[in-house]
């Protein structure tokens, strides 16, 4: 989860994401880049083909009033103008449920979720191992207020915390 809202427009902040990101896909035991769930790519693609042909199939307005695009250093730079119709789009509409929106144009999304697959995690060691990984690599990057989230991890701290009450009762 991140939960502040990030400025996608800010290249330094989008390059640390996506660090962030890799390093959770780089974990031994992950499915790879290919099974993550993240809007924010897809969002990238749908926002570089729109702004190319400055059309978009699924929406009823006329792309012509499309803001023109960020030039940044030479390069585009993404922004939230797009996302409306992202969200509203019938192959994207999905992705409304990994964020929480707020009513502001300039940083739309409150805060969001993603979520990357691993795979062979059957013991509670594999587990423990994994899931202070998660949490170290969240830490490592608390300019975007990222936690983690994973149905077992309150059985994990449970262990955590009786391993070493064990060692200070013996």
């Amino acid at each position: 989860l991140v939960n502040s809202p990030m400025d996608i427009r800010n290249e330094r902040i989008l390059k640390q994401f996506e660090a962030m990101v890799h390093e959770f896909e780089s974990l031994d035991k992950c499915r790879g880049k290919e099974f993550t769930l993240l809007w924010l790519r897809e969002y990238q693609t749908y926002w570089q083909e729109v702004s190319l042909y400055d059309f978009d199939y699924f929406t009823d307005e006329a792309m012509t009033t499309t803001p023109k695009l960020s030039v940044k250093n030479g390069k585009e730079t993404i922004d939230y103008s797009k996302l409306n119709d992202f969200l509203f789009s019938p192959l994207h509409k999905h992705w409304k449920n990994f964020l929480k929106l707020r009513n502001d144009s300039d940083l739309p999304v409150e805060r969001f979720s993603f979520l990357v697959v691993y795979q062979n995690t059957t013991s509670w060691t594999e587990r423990i191992e994994l899931m202070q990984k998660w949490r170290s690599i969240a830490h490592s990057y608390s300019d975007l207020n990222a936690s983690v989230w994973e149905a077992n991890s309150m059985f994990v701290d449970q262990m955590l915390s009786l391993k070493t009450l064990a060692m200070q009762a013996s």
